[in-house]
């Protein structure tokens, strides 16, 4: 199904007053993404293998899709086995859950009713990365840094996200439980 498509060139203040049923929302992804971040680090810590605090003094912490890849080395490294094809997801899904976390946590937010607030609210936040689809780029002039796009975040949209987030940790879960270590040699 095509995604319907509105152009309005819109200006205005930038929005902190968010409903609390967003703000709710938001903080609940904030807060199970930085769970996530920190069971992917635990991981990586277990496998060198180091105490937490040295883990947190010693060990620099990239982006979480990185920290993964890192992990997944760290894995072969030690001649050890897990679910490939649920890494392969795990890594996937993170790239893609990461960005639009970002974009909620750092995002300028928005609304166009003139101020009134109601749960039928569409809320907007200001996507100023990447580049804009051929068939919309022939009408922009400029990349989203120059013209950003407003994305519409609907609270679905959002539960959604955090649901998104707490399978992945389940599967973060199942994968170091089907982390086998390698054998030694007799």
């Amino acid at each position: 199904m095509k995604k319907p498509l509105y152009v309005e060139r819109i200006s205005g203040t930038a929005r902190y007053d968010l409903p609390p049923y967003l703000s709710r929302e938001i903080g609940r992804i904030i807060v199970h993404w930085a769970h996530f971040e920190h069971l992917v680090q635990d991981m990586v810590w277990q496998s060198i293998p180091v105490s937490q605090a040295i883990g947190r003094t010693a060990v620099r912490e990239p982006r979480v899709s990185d920290r993964l890849e890192m992990l997944r080395d760290l894995v072969k490294l030690r001649g050890a086995q897990w679910d490939d094809e649920l890494f392969k997801s795990i890594l996937e899904r993170t790239k893609l859950i990461s960005a639009r976390r970002d974009l909620l946590g750092h995002g300028i937010w928005g609304n166009h009713n003139g101020g009134m607030m109601n749960m039928d609210d569409v809320w907007h936040v200001q996507l100023a990365r990447g580049s804009w689809p051929k068939n919309i780029s022939e009408l922009v002039e400029g990349s989203k840094k120059i013209i950003p796009e407003m994305v519409a975040m609907p609270l679905a949209k959002l539960r959604e996200t955090t649901s998104e987030i707490v399978q992945l940790i389940g599967d973060l879960k199942k994968l170091r439980a089907s982390a086998v270590a390698a054998t030694p040699a007799t």
